[in-house]
């Protein structure tokens, strides 16, 4: 059975865009909780949903938000939060659960009704195995690509949450672009993946040409990310990183430990390249190539040139 009422909160109208699309499979009504502008909100509400719009000005610092959008979620009585997974939310989400009393599910790999209320699964030791559980109610935090986006579909709603943002003690004194860019791989169709077999810095800007021919995105392992710093953060796969679900993951390099898999697994079809014949990756993909990048990169580049 549904739940009567589903509030979800994301940073970006993508996130949102999956967010609403699960909750409406779970909840009756969906309301989007939004802070930020009015065209956000607008763009939100594209998605067919109620908004309230805790609308505020750059120079506010997101924290100071949170007691204002404790007391409008927990004035809602919701069955079922759905948080996009980030560095906030989780501060956001343990200080919901203290108002609400509503337990907080972090790291979700599946979530459905139940009798009960809601089943879903966590990700337990580094994505070695799943826990399921069942909770009347529930605080979810979700990654990319769990729910696939809602399409736009207008008949949506604006209201505006009429409350003042008391200062905390931090104060917001400038701002500045983000060094690395901004990347949704939750909904991309096809993604490219490289490991630390990729070989070089080289062979990686090989990958995401690639990545462009096919329509795709690039992505990479955490070493590749965190260890190397061939790219950005942004773009690893994993339990710390993002969970996708694109119709081809096309793995390079990538030996295929358990931590990277549970960020690939809802990946239609996974193909793998890797001389290493005996990579983990291959007892986990649709269609494997023994094979060194190093010759095999332009070979493809050359085929979809």
């Amino acid at each position: 059975m549904k739940a009567k009422r589903a509030v979800v909160y994301g940073e970006s109208v993508g996130g949102y865009a999956e967010l609403c699309a699960g909750a409406s499979a779970l909840a009756e009504e969906v309301i989007a909780v939004v802070v930020g502008s009015a065209d956000q909100a607008c763009a939100v509400a594209e998605l067919g949903v109620a908004v309230r719009l805790l609308e505020i000005s750059e120079d506010v610092w997101l924290d100071d938000c949170w007691p204002v959008l404790i007391e409008e979620i927990t004035a809602l009585q919701p069955e079922l939060v759905l948080l996009r997974a980030g560095k906030r939310v989780r501060a956001l989400a343990g200080r919901l659960s203290v108002a609400t009393g509503m337990p907080v599910a972090s790291d979700v790999a599946s979530l459905a009704e139940a009798e009960a209320g809601f089943e879903f699964g966590l990700v337990r030791y580094g994505g070695a195995t799943e826990q399921a559980s069942v909770a009347p109610s529930v605080i979810a935090i979700v990654g990319p690509g769990l729910f696939a986006p809602a399409a736009p579909v207008g008949g949506g709603s604006v209201t505006t949450i009429d409350a003042a943002v008391a200062s905390g003690p931090i104060r917001l004194m400038s701002r500045a672009p983000l060094a690395e860019e901004s990347v949704d791989l939750g909904v991309a169709e096809v993604v490219v993946g490289v490991g630390r077999g990729i070989g070089s810095v080289e062979n990686v800007a090989r990958a995401a040409e690639l990545a462009r021919k096919l329509g795709g995105e690039l992505a990479c392992s955490r070493p590749i990310a965190e260890g190397l710093g061939w790219l950005p953060k942004n773009r690893y796969l994993g339990v710390s990183g993002a969970v996708i679900s694109p119709k081809v993951y096309l793995a390079l390099g990538i030996s295929g430990q358990v931590q990277h898999l549970v960020g690939v697994n809802g990946s239609k079809a996974i193909v793998a390249i890797n001389k290493d014949k005996n990579a983990p990756i291959f007892g986990h993909c649709d269609l494997g190539l023994v094979a060194d990048l190093e010759a095999m990169l332009p070979e493809l580049l050359d085929k979809l040139a």
